[in-house]
């Protein structure tokens, strides 16, 4: 019995596959999809640093903000932000000198911050802090990822340090400004042309608006970039038609409470202050 067992092991093995056919049919990954693993790999961490880094630096800053009182462009934001979580709508006292439907600041950034404070509970500078530093931290991971994907690993991480650590950038992160507001539907319209998603483009573009009224040159830029770029008339039409439909419910309110179809009352306000007649004589 024994000597038969051996046999047929023997017999098995003179007939087995030969080694090398067996680790030829192995599935190795190959050099590509290793790499492509180990960038993925590379990217995630140097994102999470950046990431804690920003988010250290605003805290940070908090810090040494401490005790500060919104006056000015923020104070009208927070106090927008705060009309309308108790329900009087978008509405402000300045101009005037009484509490009226107004235009005059766009309606993104004091809705957001009205939300947060809603949902938290929270006033409404604590509620700015928290949402500056969570735009913060989206703004930080958008950066990277547009950066890396126009120009790789090295430029995603400079564009990141920069925003994370340049001051005159991350202080509008603790102050009750739309300026870092602003930047991030930008962000958002370059990553979305990256991937040639050109109706997300336009509705991005268009709730940039909304959010800094500069953002209404850059949107013109924008629509000839697309057209320059594309050589598409059809896709330069879509990108720019979802802008207008997402910014056209704003322009009826304002007709309709304002009594105009303008996207902001604030248009020009900054150049008549320095260069108007009456600015000028003084």
């Amino acid at each position: 019995m024994i000597v038969g067992r051996l046999c047929y092991s023997v017999d098995s093995f003179r007939h087995a596959a030969p080694l090398s056919v067996k680790v030829a049919h192995l599935q190795f990954p190959s050099r590509v999809r290793v790499a492509r693993r180990a960038s993925r790999v590379l990217g995630s961490s140097t994102l999470a640093r950046l990431l804690v880094l920003t988010f250290s630096t605003r805290l940070g800053l908090l810090w040494l903000v401490r005790g500060y009182r919104p006056i000015s462009d923020a104070d009208q934001y927070l106090q927008i932000a705060r009309n309308l979580r108790d329900g009087h709508g978008f509405s402000l006292i300045y101009p005037q000198f009484y509490l009226h439907a107004t235009a005059f600041r766009p309606p993104i950034y004091p809705a957001l911050i009205a939300a947060v404070s809603f949902l938290t509970g929270g006033d409404m500078l604590l509620a700015a802090h928290l949402l500056g530093i969570s735009i913060a931290l989206a703004i930080t991971a958008l950066t990277y990822t547009v950066v890396r994907r126009a120009a790789g690993e090295r430029a995603a991480l400079i564009a990141g340090l920069g925003f994370a650590l340049l001051p005159s950038v991350a202080i509008n992160d603790v102050i009750p400004l739309a300026e870092s507001t602003g930047i991030l539907p930008a962000l958002a319209v370059c990553a979305s042309l990256q991937r040639k998603a050109f109706v997300w483009a336009g509705v991005l573009a268009g709730l940039g608006v909304l959010t800094r009224p500069s953002f209404q040159i850059s949107l013109v830029m924008l629509i000839v970039g697309v057209l320059l770029w594309t050589k598409s008339a059809r896709r330069t039409l879509t990108f720019a038609g979802c802008a207008l439909l997402v910014m056209l419910p704003w322009s009826i309110r304002n007709h309709v409470q304002v009594g105009t179809y303008q996207l902001t009352t604030s248009n020009g306000f900054n150049a008549a202050a320095i260069y108007s007649p009456a600015a000028l004589a003084n």
